[in-house]
């Protein structure tokens, strides 16, 4: 994760029921050993027992379903940064946690692109499995190879 961090991709993902982050560390103590790079350690679903400013809004794609959302930002050590953990109440759903490493990226647009993102997942599936199976199965095994077995420098049997 941090290697697509480096190279200056984000990540959007939806946070499982017991991920855990960090509070910023607030002041830095002078103490022997290494300093401390993170504060205390908080259960992220705890974070939903908490008295946060609850912010109102339709769904992103349905204007009917309102949602309320929040965010904070606490370090995360997959990441090894801060990163926005944006708290959703779906009326439906329930309770989610969507996160993003791109601390610019504004709440509803994190849980819009999160939203879709089956959407995408099987317009690729469907994409593999009618490009794949047309080529692999059908194609492929009618086809004579162009290949022949002595130019091959390995064969396996």
């Amino acid at each position: 994760m941090k290697q697509l961090l480096s190279s200056g991709m984000h990540i959007i993902t939806m946070m499982k029921k017991n991920a855990v982050a960090y509070y910023p560390l607030e002041s830095s103590s002078k103490r022997r050993g290494r300093p401390k790079k993170y504060g205390k350690k908080v259960k992220l679903f705890d974070l939903f027992k908490m008295n946060f400013e609850w912010i109102s809004m339709p769904m992103p794609g349905n204007n009917k379903l309102i949602i309320q959302y929040c965010v904070i930002k606490l370090f995360w050590k997959p990441a090894g940064q801060l990163v926005n953990f944006v708290l959703v109440i779906h009326p439906e759903k329930g309770n989610a946690i969507v996160m993003s490493t791109d601390l610019t990226l504004l709440p509803m647009d994190a849980i819009f692109c999160y939203s879709i993102r089956f959407k995408i997942e099987v317009a690729f599936k469907q994409a593999v499995h009618q490009i794949g199976a047309f080529m692999y199965r059908f194609w492929l095994r009618i086809m004579h190879s162009h290949v022949s077995r002595a130019s091959v420098p390995f064969s396996m049997g």
